[in-house]
């Protein structure tokens, strides 16, 4: 049985056909691999006197606050309107005509309704149901889309569930967000009750592009807790098997809107998107895309039609990488994240709670491999990191006696780097005996500490 049992639905359908012509829609695909590297995709906006008459829109709402890489707009306790029933934002698909699409097969719905919430990924798992003010007739129109928690009180979506382009209704007025419980039954969220903003990057909120189809709904409640979340991963590949779980809209009765799952392989990874091979529909859009191991890692935003037949070939949207985890934990309330990066040269990987350094790694030719892992908070055990300047090697460890071993032979000290707590996922120690440099080596794949030993790599057991 594969770790899907942990979890099983959420979309709703939009063209980004303004951002798709933009990049000559090329966004299928180079075919790619992303274990979350740093992609040429900016999450804030270039210096570009057209978007001026945007941010002078937007910045006549003094609620919404605009940070270099986010907009984050509050929404008010009292909303006034007659609602009406939307299907999705937008009223049309994505469709592509790209060689590399065509030997893609046409999907088959093979969705299958989830019941099981024993499962804690499953309560992770939000059905919204969002409110936007036509600004024509000030009626509410009514839209169905997906989310999941991944914090003590952050929601994923699709930033188009929170700030419309197509129709020119921007901000969503109201959000009712309804978790499900243990015992089948959902709790709601309502922003007229709740303290509740929403984020976008400010990248989104210019131009509408596709690969920056995802937004933050922050609560004041800690639903992280009571319900359960997903980690927010960028361990994926090209390949692999991933879930998708959401709330369509097409599957729904008159009197409820259930959750639906299919699984289906990664099909292509580039440009910040990632296109899986799943059947979806409106009503799922903000859904995530998990991977084997039960971590989210990228969100369903829009479906991939090709244009000589019409018929769905992916699903498609933003797929995280360690620009997307670092907007995460700066806005939302993630943890920490600890990046990971390789020299190719040296051997030698290096780990880091600081964006800023994996940066500058990546431009001195190291190679960005993403998230490693989360640090544990203040109880946890802190994890020391060594220098040897003469070989160029870091070293990690939770021992202040091997700290001060090695300070004696010359190397320098660097102070905690992350902390690891008793109830965390293992993370192993491996040790090659034929290196001078990479000599060590730390990961919480247990496959991969598995290959290494097989290769020649001695374990050293386990930071714990």
């Amino acid at each position: 049985m594969t770790k899907f049992s942990h979890f099983i639905d959420l979309h709703r359908w939009k063209s980004q056909r303004r951002s798709l012509a933009a990049r000559g829609m090329a966004m299928v695909l180079a075919g790619g691999l992303c274990l979350g590297a740093i992609c040429p995709l900016s999450l804030h906006a270039m210096e570009d006197p057209s978007v001026n008459s945007v941010v002078s829109t937007v910045q006549k709402d003094q609620a919404t606050q605009i940070t270099k890489d986010a907009w984050i707009h509050p929404l008010p306790k009292e909303v006034d309107g007659i609602v009406s029933e939307s299907g999705r934002l937008q009223e049309d698909f994505a469709f592509q005509t790209e060689s590399s699409i065509r030997q893609w097969p046409v999907l088959r719905d093979l969705r299958q309704q989830v019941t099981d919430f024993a499962l804690t990924g499953n309560r992770a798992l939000c059905r919204l149901s969002l409110y936007f003010k036509d600004p024509s007739t000030s009626e509410l129109r009514r839209f169905a889309g997906s989310g999941f928690i991944v914090g003590k009180s952050s929601v994923l979506t699709s930033a188009h569930c929170l700030y419309d382009h197509e129709d020119h209704l921007g901000w969503v007025e109201r959000i009712v967000l309804e978790v499900p419980n243990r015992d089948g039954t959902y709790s709601t969220y309502d922003s007229q009750i709740e303290n509740v903003d929403v984020v976008i990057p400010e990248g989104y909120g210019l131009s509408a592009d596709s690969a920056l189809d995802l937004g933050m709904i922050r609560l004041n409640s800690p639903i992280g807790t009571w319900h359960g979340l997903l980690e927010a991963s960028t361990d994926v590949h090209q390949g692999d098997t991933l879930l998708n779980a959401g709330y369509p809209k097409d599957l729904a009765t008159p009197t409820q809107r259930p959750l639906y799952a299919a699984s289906g392989p990664a099909l292509d990874i580039s440009q910040g998107e990632i296109a899986v091979g799943i059947y979806s529909s409106g009503g799922s859009s903000g859904s995530p895309f998990i991977n084997l191991e039960g971590q989210a890692v990228g969100v369903l935003s829009y479906g991939a039609f090709l244009s000589g037949d019409g018929r769905q070939r992916a699903s498609m949207g933003p797929c995280f990488n360690s620009q997307w985890i670092e907007w995460l934990s700066t806005n939302g309330d993630i943890g920490s994240p600890v990046y990971r990066a390789y020299n190719p040269n040296s051997g030698e990987h290096v780990y880091t709670m600081s964006f800023g350094e994996l940066v500058v790694l990546v431009q001195a030719g190291w190679r960005d491999e993403g998230l490693a892992w989360y640090s544990a908070q203040d109880e946890g055990k802190p994890v020391y990191r060594v220098y040897n300047p003469n070989a160029g090697d870091h070293h990690y460890t939770t021992s202040a006696a091997e700290v001060s071993h090695l300070e004696s032979l010359g190397w320098k000290g660097e102070g905690p780097c992350w902390r690891v707590g008793s109830e965390d996922r293992t993370v192993y120690r491996l040790y090659n005996p034929n290196a001078c440099t990479g000599t060590h080596h730390f990961t919480r794949n247990a496959s991969e500490a598995a290959a290494l030993q097989a290769a020649g790599w001695r374990s050293e057991g386990t930071l714990q």
